[in-house]
């Protein structure tokens, strides 16, 4: 009887080491038109401060993208794309050769995709393939809407996007934060 015991407790203690579970809990965000997620896995790589873009002022995100993570792009608030357009010509090889100034780094091959919210909130993604990646899929076009958190494309074995956010918004992130895709918070737009 007490090798029966042993024997039952042996199995319990394997079940529960090795168990599945079939539903992964996630503390969802109150869905606020404000309220500004992550489009991404990755890490954030640096932020800057009063980035000028055609006349407006921005506070500029750059998350890097392993090559391991999940290569999903998330809408990250819930809006309409306003513009999307591909541009540059060279790419980087995103641990060697990346360059700091924002105007270089803009003149290398990438994908612009513009959010604007129904507040008329704006924010433009750069999304940049690395060198040994694939060019990036974006699914909507100019003036298709989604929600936050739902998927609009694709950035196979992972790169860099480039986030800029109004400058009057609240950042709730720093540098070599550990970001999840439609899950953590990057700021309040308001």
């Amino acid at each position: 009887q007490r090798q029966m015991c042993i024997r039952d407790s042996l199995f319990t203690f394997i079940y529960f080491l090795f168990r599945k579970q079939k539903f992964i809990y996630r503390d969802r965000v109150k869905r606020n038109s404000n309220i500004f997620v992550s489009p991404v896995n990755g890490v954030v790589e640096k932020i800057k401060n009063d980035i000028e873009i055609d006349g407006l002022k921005y506070r500029e995100v750059t998350i890097l993208i392993s090559l391991f993570n999940e290569w999903g792009l998330y809408f990250p608030m819930s809006s309409e794309v306003d513009k999307k357009y591909e541009t540059g010509s060279k790419r980087f090889f995103r641990f060697n050769n990346l360059p700091s100034d924002s105007t270089e780094l803009a003149r290398r091959k990438h994908v612009e995709v513009e959010f604007r919210s129904k507040e008329n909130k704006s924010a433009l993604l750069r999304i940049f393939p690395c060198k040994v990646g694939f060019k990036p899929s974006i699914y909507p076009m100019s003036g298709d809407r989604g929600i936050y958190s739902s998927c609009f494309g694709l950035l196979p074995f992972g790169g860099m996007v480039q986030i800029f956010l109004p400058s009057e918004g609240k950042l709730f992130v720093e540098e070599g934060d550990l970001l999840l895709a439609g899950e953590s918070v990057l700021a309040n737009l308001e």
